[in-house]
């Protein structure tokens, strides 16, 4: 039996420590590099996420409450919802839930419909449950073709309907649409007239009148070839005009 060479045995232990202490250093180094770029990294992106949460609040901080823009930012649908407002009236209400503006409950609206049903579209609206708080008319153009000239004829319906509506919900606060310009050859010109009839009306009811013919003036074309119904941008910019009247944002 060989006898066993003690020094050599000594160095190959001694070399095999040294290569597992090296070994250990290296990982144990580059793991605390690789810790060190990880939490960086983390703060890095805790600093980028609160930069923007700054910039969010800051931004939305400038924003006056109850601007159009403040509208804008939480939508006219949300802000309908929230302050259990209501439209009721014609084709031109349609176009609200149509163009996806307004939530299909916060909306009532029938085809040519003339002003003295506008009960029957408030009674749709309790019977499905609605609180109403803010009530918005949207009548006129389908009886300028039915009154024409008679002007007075279409004022006492619309006075008719209104007092109806205030002993139905007389806590509500309620708002006429005035009609919108028309470029149909036999509506057009008695449009105006019915606005100017219309203002003294709200002024005697203590309701408020909403004008939204800056809009259509704001572009070039903005009817269809019907010469009566609004393109699409139009219904949310006049959602956005009825929330800023009532100031409802």
């Amino acid at each position: 039996m060989k006898k066993i060479n003690v020094k050599s045995v000594f160095i190959i232990l001694i070399t095999f420590s040294l290569a597992f202490s090296a070994t250990f250093i290296f990982f144990s180094v580059h793991s605390v590099k690789e810790e060190k770029v990880n939490i960086n990294k983390k703060s890095a992106i805790a600093t980028i996420i609160n930069d923007m949460s700054q910039l969010n609040i800051s931004e939305a901080s400038s924003i006056p409450e109850g601007s159009v823009n403040q509208t804008r930012l939480l939508g006219a649908a949300k802000i309908f919802s929230e302050k259990n407002a209501y439209v009721i009236g014609d084709s031109f209400a349609e176009g609200l839930t149509a163009y996806n503006v307004l939530n299909k409950n916060n909306v009532v609206w029938t085809r040519g419909r003339s002003v003295k049903y506008a009960i029957e579209d408030l009674n749709t609206l309790l019977n499905n449950g609605a609180d109403v708080k803010y009530l918005f008319m949207q009548y006129g153009v389908n009886d300028v073709v039915n009154y024409g000239a008679n002007i007075d004829g279409f004022i006492n319906a619309y006075k008719n309907s209104v007092k109806e509506i205030q002993e139905k919900i007389p806590k509500a606060k309620i708002y006429a649409n005035l009609l919108a310009n028309a470029t149909r050859s036999d509506v057009k010109d008695l449009i105006p007239e019915y606005n100017e009839k219309m203002r003294p009306m709200c002024e005697e009811l203590s309701i408020t009148c909403i004008d939204n013919n800056f809009i259509l003036e704001s572009q070039e074309n903005p009817i269809y070839n019907d010469g009566i119904h609004p393109k699409p941008f139009f219904f949310k910019e006049w959602a956005y005009n009825m929330i800023s009247v009532a100031k409802l944002g």
